[in-house]
């Protein structure tokens, strides 16, 4: 287990500790881990909990590789791709929460300008290695949101389910940052679903990111001068089903919507 193990890429510490092997420590200076103190052995899986920004930069390394990924590239990918692909005259485009670049790729095929924002400087790192034409920051949102220009896209995917305040993005989003046609598009997993939280396995540790659900409903009817049209995808609408062994929730649940789009239209002012 120890021979595939980075630990520079982790917001804590291995070190060896008495005769039953290495344990992790948290290193002190990172205070975005939100156990007090963990002294875990390494031989089984052990859950640690992390806010998103520690969170994905301890699993940026292995994220393009998880199955998560795969069935996202599968399902999600085609159908936000389409959406993005009949708008036409896209000058600027904004991808919330670019991650690795995976929709920021998507959006340089039908857009001039790409702007990818990232609280995660791993991910972030990633994306600007594997696409080289996108422009990609490191930055909080509300860091990121007050200086930012009006876009003809703004691409939410699966971000709003890392914010508590989503409400108030979407509506700073659509009031103050798209042009006077533009649009957003926001896909994550429904909240009617039984998830609980995002899970990745690193080196026999389960990394928990902060996770929450929101009411899909009031995106749609905030006071704000946009067109909104919602799509939820369940087990039969997928074009990718996959294996019950790595998705039995997935595959459990088939009566439970697993994801939803969520596609806003700016209202010109006239």
């Amino acid at each position: 287990m120890m021979s595939n193990w980075r630990t520079e890429s982790l917001p804590f510490s291995l070190v060896p500790h008495g005769e039953d092997g290495p344990r992790v420590l948290r290193r002190s200076q990172s205070p975005t881990l939100l156990a007090a103190d963990f002294r875990t052995p390494l031989d089984r899986t052990e859950s640690i909990g992390l806010a998103s920004e520690a969170g994905y930069d301890a699993i940026a390394g292995v994220f393009d590789a998880s199955p998560w990924a795969k069935f996202w590239d599968r399902n999600e990918q085609p159908l936000l791709e389409k959406v993005i692909s009949e708008l036409g005259g896209i000058d600027t485009a904004l991808d919330i929460g670019s991650g690795t670049g995976r929709y920021s790729r998507v959006l340089l095929k039908y857009a001039r300008t790409v702007i990818g924002v990232d609280i995660s400087e791993g991910m972030t790192r990633i994306a600007k290695s594997k696409v080289k034409a996108g422009n990609f920051i490191k930055s909080d949102i509300w860091s990121f949101l007050p200086a930012a220009q009006k876009f003809d896209v703004v691409v939410c995917a699966r971000v709003l389910s890392h914010v508590p305040n989503a409400e108030k993005l979407v509506r700073t989003i659509v009031t103050d940052h798209l042009t006077d046609h533009g649009v957003i598009v926001i896909s994550d997993l429904h909240p009617r679903h039984s998830y609980g939280m995002t899970s990745f396995e690193v080196g026999g540790f389960r990394i928990n990111l902060d996770t929450f659900k929101h009411d899909i409903g009031k995106f749609q009817v905030m006071n704000a001068p946009i067109n909104w049209t919602l799509k939820e995808f369940y087990y039969e609408d997928l074009n990718w089903k996959p294996s019950p062994h790595r998705f039995s929730t997935v595959r459990r649940e088939t009566g439970l919507p697993i994801f939803y789009m969520l596609v806003g239209r700016r209202r010109p002012a006239w």
